[in-house]
């Protein structure tokens, strides 16, 4: 009997050993991967007109790569901000975005948008891709349009 404590005794023992150094091995993981992380330090205009449902999904990927300001604004506004901004009417969908001297029109892939700020898509005014085209699983893509200077736009992917 006393053979049998003294094991049960040492497995606990052990086990909680075992345990505390797992845990402080997974905290100072969690600790190290915090530190990393910087905060997004590119500004983005988010406008929308309720009643926008699918945009809830689109934020969070958007606010990984951009600090965002929402602003909801009436059709009317939006519309009116589109035609400002020199958006083909056949690629408008349910928001738009100014990010610096850039527009992004509808779920362009969030792998876009990042390479549109870092600069990567040459001369373009803007990224865009309309509502109807959107996959409605993941609010994003496939693929999207490409707004150059000019105005002209032509298809990328998807």
């Amino acid at each position: 009997m006393r053979k049998v404590l003294i094991i049960i005794l040492a497995g606990v023992i052990l086990g909680s050993l075992w345990l505390t150094a797992l845990f402080k091995t997974t905290t100072q993981k969690a600790e190290t991967i915090t530190t990393t992380v910087a905060a997004p330090s590119v500004a983005a205009i988010f406008y929308y007109a309720p009643p926008c449902g699918c945009c809830e999904t689109y934020l969070p990927k958007l606010k990984s790569i951009t600090n965002v300001e929402i602003k909801i604004v009436n059709s009317e506004e939006l519309f009116r901000l589109k035609q400002e901004l020199g958006i083909p009417k056949e690629l408008w969908s349910c928001h738009t975005i100014i990010i610096d001297k850039y527009f992004v029109e509808g779920h362009v892939p969030i792998s876009a948008v990042k390479n549109l700020i870092e600069g990567k898509m040459g001369d373009v005014r803007g990224l865009a891709l309309p509502h109807r085209e959107t996959d409605t699983v993941s609010w994003e893509g496939p693929g999207y349009y490409m707004v150059e200077l000019g105005g002209k736009w032509r298809r990328v992917g998807g």
